[in-house]
């Protein structure tokens, strides 16, 4: 079906977006002549327990022009064999325009914006919250998002006894309306192949926080500049703590950081992508198709 339904379009090129999409077109587009570009959104990490999709994947060279990743980070934690057809595509981000707009008070509130998965490691940052919140009346943390994880969330949350405290209202529309009325931003992820929410958080002059070893949101912040990169060492839960504790009890650093957090990033606007993206198509319409797979003639 796939491949009759390209064929009737008669493209220059197809682009797949994640490896659920781009091994079937690619195995579709066997024979046709048409090249694509298969575009990764996620590192090797999400690979580590899934090794018949990491086999899939490796398939990808011999049916694609070119793989995109979001970084050159995440681009250099794949192997040789991958690597060697991969090209980086940022994702692109840019904040809507607040010239005209008077912030309010900054609103003593913790914030997180994910899906509700094990990747982004909610529960870690609800445990560290726990630790200090007794300390913080005044405070809450709102986590943004939704996803399969969202029943155990509301228990662990009930087990704290922090109904009152932490809030999960879900996907929200106007999420720069969350930025701006948050304190800090926390992104707990255990991996990111580009950490967008964190790069949007920065954008609207939010502090952002996240772990040392995350690649793909370690790359956006600059460690007390305009966030903190947490050391976890031994104990994730307690190192997250001691940084949210830090941020909670001094509103001088949180303003220090939200001062150098207005910044735009640039390499991440809107038109340097797409003149990536532009070059990426070009050259993959251009390409004569010459994998060992374009031999096999099916009709």
């Amino acid at each position: 079906m796939l491949r009759r339904k390209i064929l009737n379009c008669a493209p220059n090129v197809v682009v797949a977006f994640m490896h659920s999409s781009y091994l079937p077109v690619g195995m579709a587009l066997v024979g046709t002549g048409i090249p694509m570009v298969a575009s990764e959104h996620i590192g090797p990490d999400h690979y580590q327990t899934r090794p018949f999709q990491l086999a899939l994947v490796m398939l990808t060279p011999f049916m694609a022009q070119k793989i995109t990743v979001v970084s050159e980070q995440i681009k250099q934690q794949y192997g040789p064999w991958l690597r060697r057809v991969m090209v980086v595509a940022p994702n692109p981000i840019a904040a809507p325009s607040t010239k005209n707009e008077k912030r309010a008070p900054r609103a003593r509130r913790v914030l997180s914006v994910g899906r509700l998965t094990t990747q982004k490691n909610h529960g870690c940052l609800i445990a560290a919250f726990a630790l200090i919140a007794s300390d913080f009346p005044d405070w809450t943390l709102r986590i943004v998002g939704e996803g399969e994880l969202r029943g155990a969330l509301e228990r662990q949350i009930r087990e704290f006894g922090l109904e009152r405290r932490v809030e999960l209202p879900g996907a929200i529309s106007d999420i720069w309306r969350e930025y701006r009325n948050a304190s800090f931003f926390v992104s707990p992820s255990t991996y990111e192949s580009f950490g967008l929410a964190t790069a949007e958080a920065l954008l609207s002059g939010v502090p952002a926080v996240a772990f040392e070893d995350c690649p793909g949101t370690n790359v956006l912040i600059q460690n007390n500049v305009d966030g903190i990169l947490v050391n976890e060492s031994r104990d994730r839960t307690q190192a997250l703590s001691i940084v949210l504790k830090r941020l909670m009890a001094s509103p001088e650093e949180v303003e220090r950081l939200s001062h150098a957090s207005v910044r735009r990033l640039e390499a991440y606007s809107l038109p340097r992508v797409l003149d990536t993206w532009e070059s990426i198509l070009r050259d993959a319409a251009q390409a004569t198709t010459s994998t060992q797979f374009d031999r096999v003639k099916i009709s």
